[in-house]
Order: structure tokens, then C-alpha cells, then sequence
């Protein structure tokens, strides 16, 4: 291929150039598919399930400024997502696909959005690597399959950095115009957080080139406009809804009161906990993200200004900082400066070419690393498929192709490819097998299906002594069916309905069959809280002990 390029006129350099390229198209085609895959995933309770739920509940009420939860007055999340996700509801059905694919397209974003923004201070190759480090980071394979507000903060605040970069390196209005669209989009995805970070990445380059003359601009009172502008419905929506407090909440209390103590939100999280989860969500990037930072923190302490750009370490430490002062921390939080990660990590990763001994150390460290995830996928075929067959050959089969063909194609030191390849090969199977396993525990999502299919006027769906989930709501498509807590309450519902569905606990089946209720079992369920995995419940052998039994009934008067 090299030699037909440079018969055609083109240098050898310019023909691997152009093969790099093409390579790079091909991985990210193959990351693509593992994300489509993952869209097909049930949604994941608790956040996941009460978004699609609520955003049902948005398109039934057509009221796109208040936002309501079970019909009660939602103050917590910026409705951005669900403005999108009734977009998508509308144009292609609610469902899994539909609920998930506008993160997944701010997660597509996002990858664009580092690539552009390290190729303003970096190589092409740089830049193309930082932007599949993030792609292939565990973090964004989860926030594209378990659905939050994170990935539309995440791509609007990288796609302000990079415009708002841009605008200090090149001075076009409409880059300024455009990073301030990024900010407004941060600010309705998640709140004054979006702002702090694209703050926390900027101001410090503002003053280290000493651009103090951009504040006085015309074109930036534009941009205060264009924010405040798409600003607007919301906080109309909010005053509306809540009054003053509603603004208040919006703008102080739901970021800045998790630091002062304002907010009642408070899990006693430990110093390192955000560091400790970025060990394992930027995998299998880590080892060259946590010295490469370290790099760019010491180059920058010891003010040696022959840095390309303060932007990423400045960006990525005081935004960890800010969210390390929190008083309630979730994994997730910290995802949002991930791809300002990914440039450091890709930087050091080139620099570290030139350094043999230091890399023949790392790249030893990052095949164990390799089999660790490798090993982690035949632990989860054990745990959910078992000798599944097809899930087996998968597993047998494209761990080695995928390695083999990436080492063989790669002209790429033999450490970067098999990396990407072992990454997607793991996201693949979950998505493909182990999280439809996993999600069958969670069944609401399957009596939901059935209650659909099968509920009409004389069938009505109740749940007994069973407090029922954003699941069982999503995917039944009801509004919050009657709750009912004691035996005596039902009967009277039964003999005025004639016919039930009923949803119940393990204690809710037996006291009905002990008050004499004639009770036909349509199915059983295990059900487990999904989104917490333990040792307990991955060990096949202990499961149901900690697996509650949940029925759904059919019930006859």
C-alpha cells in the first residue's frame, strides 16, 4: 500500500501518513458499533429509569418548562435532557435506542471536540490519539449505556474549550460565539458546574498569555447574550414553578452548596475517591494519564513556559479540586474533565517514545493491565453466561483476533492498538451479553413489557405492599398505577376492578394467600439492585442470598 501511494506521486512519509488515517477511520467505525450496541441495553434504575420515565411524563403533560416526577415538582437536574430525549421520543419512540442516543451523540461530541482542541497546540497523531484514548476510556463506554446528565455536560464543556481555545489562538468572533453556545449547553445539561469547569480551563490561559483585552470586546457581550438567551426558558420555567428559590437552587445551592454545606446532599465521601475511581474508569488509559498529568503539573509549578498550553492541566486539576471539596461524590462527576485527561495522557504518551527504559517498564505494567480486563471478562462470562455458547465463542474468539490484527496492522509502537483492541472487545461482550444478563435482575423492566402487552380496560395493574420503580413505568408506559399496602384495601379494589395484574414482594404474596386471595403467579423474579454490584451477587453460588423475590400476579375476584 505504502509503495502504491508513492508511485502515485506521494512521499513514504505523506503514504504512512494516509494509511495512519485510514486506520484511525476503521477504529473509530469499530468504536461506533460497540457504542450502537450498547444503546440497545435496557435502562439502568435509578437515574437512568426516572430521566426516561420523566421525560414520558414531559410529552404527556406537553409542559416542556416545569418539570414534574411522578407528577410532583421536579427541582434537582437542568431539563436539557429531557428536552432531547422528547425530540428523539418523537421522532423515533421511546425506548432504549431513543432514550440514550442523544448522549451518545454529545459523546460523539465530545471525541471530535478533543481531537480539534489538541490540534491546536499538538501533532495530528497527538490529537488523533487523545481523541480515541477518550473514546475508548471504560468511563465513556458507561455514560453512553447508563444515561445521565454527565455525557451532555461532558461534550458542551469540551466543545467550549476547544471554541473558546480557538478563539484565543485565532481571534474569530464566531469562535467566541460558538464556545459561549458550549457554555450555555453546560449550564442546561448540569448547572454552574459546566461554567466552572470551562472557567477553570480558560481563565488560567487568559492570564498566562496575557490576554486581558478579550474581556473588552464587542463580540463578548454577544456572547453573555447568546447564554443568557438560551438561558431564558428555563429559568422562566423555574420561576414559574418554584419562585425565586427555584433560581436560587439552580444557581447556587445544587453546585456551590455541596461545598458550603447549603445542599442536604451529603454521602461522607473519602479525600481520594475521585482519583481512586479515575484508576479504573480511565482504563485502559490510566497509566499514562496520572504520570502525564503529574508532567504537566511539574512543568507548570516550576513555570517553565515552554508548555504548549496550560489549558488541560489547569482545566483538570482545579475542577478536581472544586469536586473533591464536595460533600457528595459519585463516580461519574468526574468524567466531565476526561477528555482535558485524554490530551495529557496522549502527550506523554509520544513523549514517552523517546524514553526506552521508562517504557519498556509501563508497557510491561500495561499488558498486565490488559489481562486484568481480559480476565475480568471470563469472571462475568462465569458469573451471567456460563457455557453459553455463543456468548463463549465471542469471548474465545475475539480477544486474540482483535489483539493479533492490531499488532499486524499497526504500525504504531505494539502498545496503543492492542490496548484499543481489548477495550472494545470487553464493552462489546457486556453490552452484547453480560448487561442483559445483569439487567434481568432488575424486573421491572420485563413486568413493564408485559404489563404493556397485556393490561386493557378490565385488566388494571396495582402493586401490593411493593413500592414500584421509574422501570416499571418506562417500559409499561402507564402513569404511577395504584399503590396498595394492606389486604383489606385490595379486596375492596379487586371487587370493584373484577380483574387485576399485580406486582408484588415475597411478604406481599404470602399475606394475600393468608387473607384468602386467589392468586394465579405469571412469573417470578431475582431482583437485585443493578447498579450496585458486589462480590455477593457476581458469585453465582450466592446470589439469590442476596436477590429479593418480586411476582407479578394475576388475580380474579
Amino acid at each position: 500500500m505504502v509503495y502504491f501511494e508513492v508511485g502515485l506521486g506521494l512521499s513514504e512519509g505523506q503514504a504512512a501518513s494516509t494509511l495512519m488515517q485510514k486506520r484511525h477511520y476503521i477504529l473509530l467505525v469499530l468504536i461506533l458499533v460497540v457504542y450502537f450496541t450498547g444503546l440497545m441495553v435496557d435502562v439502568m434504575a435509578v437515574d437512568a429509569a426516572q430521566y426516561a420515565e420523566m421525560t414520558l411524563e414531559m410529552i404527556g403533560s406537553k409542559s416542556f418548562l416545569k418539570v414534574f416526577c411522578l407528577g410532583q415538582n421536579y427541582l434537582d437536574k437542568p431539563p436539557l435532557l429531557f428536552w432531547l430525549n422528547s425530540v428523539s421520543f418523537f421522532i423515533f419512540g421511546a425506548g432504549n435506542f431513543s432514550y440514550k442516543l442523544p448522549s451518545l451523540l454529545f459523546a460523539l461530541l465530545a471525541i471530535y471536540s478533543t481531537y480539534r482542541f489538541a490540534l491546536l497546540y499538538y501533532s495530528r497523531e497527538t490529537a488523533m490519539r487523545a481523541a480515541l484514548m477518550l473514546a475508548t476510556t471504560q468511563a465513556l463506554f458507561l455514560i453512553t449505556n447508563d444515561v445521565r446528565t454527565d455525557t451532555l455536560l461532558l461534550g458542551s464543556v469540551i466543545f467550549s474549550t476547544w471554541r473558546l481555545a480557538q478563539y484565543l489562538e485565532m481571534g474569530k468572533p464566531r469562535d467566541l460565539l460558538w464556545g459561549c453556545v458550549g457554555i450555555a449547553l453546560a449550564l442546561l445539561s448540569k448547572g454552574p458546574i459546566g461554567l466552572i469547569v470551562v472557567g477553570a480551563a480558560i481563565v488560567p490561559q487568559i492570564i498566562w498569555k496575557k490576554k486581558w483585552t478579550m474581556f473588552l470586546r464587542r463580540e463578548m457581550i454577544y456572547g453573555v447574550g447568546i447564554v443568557a438567551l438560551m438561558l431564558l426558558p428555563m429559568c422562566i420555567g423555574l420561576y414559574q414553578q418554584f419562585g425565586v428559590h427555584g433560581l436560587k437552587f439552580y444557581f447556587w445551592t445544587q453546585s456551590f452548596g455541596r461545598i458550603t454545606g447549603a445542599s442536604q446532599w451529603n454521602n461522607h465521601p473519602d479525600t481520594l475517591f475521585l482519583l481512586h475511581t479515575t484508576a479504573w474508569a480511565f482504563m485502559p488509559w490510566s497509566l499514562f494519564l496520572f504520570p502525564g498529568w503529574g508532567v504537566a503539573l511539574v512543568a507548570f509549578v516550576r513555570g517553565r513556559f515552554a508548555m504548549r498550553e496550560i489549558i488541560s492541566v489547569c482545566g483538570f486539576t482545579l475542577t478536581l479540586i472544586a469536586l473533591m471539596l464536595s460533600k457528595y461524590q459519585l463516580p461519574h462527576y468526574i468524567f466531565v474533565v476526561y477528555p482535558l485527561g485524554a490530551v495529557m495522557a496522549a502527550d506523554y504518551f509520544e513523549r514517552l517514545q523517546q524514553d526506552e527504559p521508562l517504557y519498556k517498564v509501563l508497557a510491561a505494567i500495561q499488558v498486565i493491565i490488559l489481562f486484568v480486563i481480559i480476565a475480568a471478562a471470563f469472571l462475568l462470562q462465569y458469573c451471567f453466561k456460563g457455557l453459553d455458547l455463543v456468548s463463549m465463542v465471542c469471548l474465545v474468539v475475539l480477544f486474540p483476533a482483535g489483539i493479533f490484527i492490531s499488532l499486524w496492522q499497526s504500525r504504531w509502537r505494539s502498545l496503543f492498538a492492542p490496548s484499543i483492541a481489548v477495550i472494545l472487545v470487553f464493552n462489546f461482550l457486556l453490552s452484547a451479553f453480560y448487561f442483559p444478563a445483569i439487567m434481568k435482575y432488575q424486573p421491572g423492566n420485563d413486568i413493564g413489557r408485559y404489563v404493556r402487552t397485556h393490561k386493557t380496560p378490565d385488566n388494571d395493574f396495582v402493586t401490593y405492599q411493593y413500592q414500584v420503580g421509574y422501570e416499571d413505568l418506562f417500559y409499561s408506559r402507564l402513569s404511577l398505577p395504584l399503590q396498595i399496602w394492606d389486604a383489606g384495601r385490595f379486596k375492596d379494589t379487586l371487587d370493584c376492578r373484577m380483574h387485576l395484574m399485580v406486582e408484588t414482594s415475597e411478604d406481599g404474596l404470602a399475606d394475600l394467600q393468608r387473607a384468602g386471595v386467589n392468586c394465579k403467579i405469571i412469573n417470578e423474579y431475582s431482583a437485585f439492585r443493578v447498579s450496585a454490584l458486589n462480590l455477593t451477587f457476581l458469585n453465582p453460588a450466592t446470589r439469590e442470598s442476596v436477590c429479593r423475590k418480586v411476582y407479578l400476579l394475576e388475580v380474579d375476584r
